[in-house]
């Protein structure tokens, strides 16, 4: 199954709890509240929220990479838009690649807070895509309306498929319906496409940088597909692999 193309079933269940919960504006989230009332999002009513509790962004990231190239890094930005502490929070990097499903070993990812050395982020793939959990263990601590940035750096290998990416990044939070608390998608980042090139030379200088605005349109539809694929399953298996290792 592959991410750009039609196959994304398995996962609208997945995508269905995430559109719950991603309460963009006062009316969905009043949505929210009238269908699940014991909903508690870092401990708040999502029915008083006028946006994603979780803002996720991109920086830094490249518009093409290399098979086989070096060490690349980029910036993962997570901003809390409640009034309340949100610990627990849990950010989850999604990986596509156009007409080719990925496996593990295609991409390798780290990340690192403050001045700490890298540590490296299990890769898990379901469905045709790569999940990568990134950040500490108890997850991020973000304060009322506070910020934070995870450095992450990632190489492709010689074997990774070329061609047109996507990425996203998809934030979970502990989030409690009638009184059970799970770990369920609070926020999303915009998709990014990029595109990896087979690296027959060394190529000069930086590689280029990704373009800014919004994203085209098959990159939106892009992300929907990989919003519903990068579900619960993939952050319970992540979660497993980390506590094995």
């Amino acid at each position: 199954m592959t991410v750009l193309g039609t196959g994304v079933r398995r996962g609208m269940a997945a995508g269905v709890a995430a559109g719950l919960l991603l309460a963009g504006t006062a009316g969905t989230a009043e949505a929210v509240a009238t269908a699940a009332p014991a909903v508690r999002v870092c401990g708040l009513d999502p029915a008083t929220f006028t946006k994603p509790s979780l803002a996720l962004a991109y920086q830094k990231l490249h518009k093409v990479y290399y098979a086989g190239g070096s060490w690349s890094g980029f910036t993962l930005k997570a901003g809390n838009s409640t009034p309340a502490r949100c610990a627990g929070v849990l950010p989850v990097v999604v990986f596509g690649s156009r007409g080719r499903s990925l496996r593990r070993g295609d991409v390798r990812m780290q990340w690192r807070t403050g001045r700490g050395g890298w540590h490296g982020s299990a890769m898990v793939a379901e469905n045709g895509v790569l999940m990568g959990l990134v950040g500490p263990a108890q997850g991020l601590s973000l304060a009322a309306r506070g910020k934070a940035a995870v450095p992450l750096r990632m190489r492709f290998s010689t074997g990774a498929p070329t061609g047109q990416w996507v990425t996203m990044a998809i934030g979970y939070a502990p989030v409690t319906l009638e009184g059970e608390t799970a770990a369920l998608p609070v926020g999303i980042s915009d998709p990014r496409l990029f595109r990896v090139l087979r690296q027959v030379r060394r190529p000069s200088g930086a590689p280029q940088l990704a373009e800014t605005g919004g994203p085209p349109r098959t990159a939106v539809a892009a992300g929907a597909s990989l919003l519903c694929l990068g579900g619960g399953a993939g952050l319970l298996a992540l979660s497993r692999r980390r506590r094995v290792r």
